[in-house]
């Protein structure tokens, strides 16, 4: 008899557990459909996530623009109904950003990719793109305007005449920027490091 009360305890405990994990999942669920409508992503039917695909063979999908002779992998495309018809949308996702006003650099950054998705998918690309930034800052979208994309090839052009150039000027102050960039130790005498902390 005892061991009959306690296989229906265990069984009550076991049965209390899987209702504690339901519950659970439809919380998380709930919370992560309104932190996404809270970053911007709107009626997104289907979203790739670039990060997710470079863990795969080939890593993730490099889109190219053979007019601008640019690549790059946004942070997500996203698949969303717009004008009546499916469209892909580059998303530039900055979680930590909060900043009311849209910085030039993620402007132009999004402008690429959307430019991107036009050279690729030329049929399906919507007319924008979108940087999200902390919930709460953002999203704004950003589009293929004259003037956007006359700064974009100045750019651009700037850019490319610096790859030629013996020093180019470091543009910043950041030293977090430094140990994050991939040309860092191209920077020699430029490159901020962190001081070093005596305990």
């Amino acid at each position: 008899m005892k061991e009959l009360l306690a296989i229906t305890e265990a069984l009550r405990l076991w049965g209390i557990f899987a209702v504690v994990l339901v519950i659970a999942g439809i919380g998380l669920t709930v919370y992560q459909w309104r932190q996404r409508r809270a970053a911007g992503w709107g009626q997104s039917l289907r979203v790739r996530d670039q990060d997710a695909d470079r863990s795969q063979r080939g890593g993730g999908t490099v889109l190219y623009d053979p007019t601008r002779r640019i690549f790059g992998k946004p942070d997500y495309i996203s698949e969303e109904r717009r004008g009546g018809r499916l469209q892909l949308v580059a998303i530039e996702a900055k979680p930590t950003r909060r900043s009311k006003t849209l910085r030039e650099g993620d402007e132009m950054q999004a402008l690429i990719y959307l430019l991107l998705l036009r050279a690729t998918w030329p049929q399906q690309a919507a007319d924008v793109a979108r940087v999200t930034y902390a919930p709460g800052f953002g999203p704004f979208e950003v589009k293929a305007t004259p003037e956007a994309l006359s700064r974009l090839d100045q750019h651009l052009t700037q850019m490319r005449l610096s790859k030629t150039s013996r020093a180019v000027a470091r543009s910043h102050n950041q030293a977090a920027r430094c140990n994050a960039c991939s040309m860092a130790s191209s920077c020699g005498l430029q490159r901020l490091t962190f001081p070093n902390k005596k305990g």
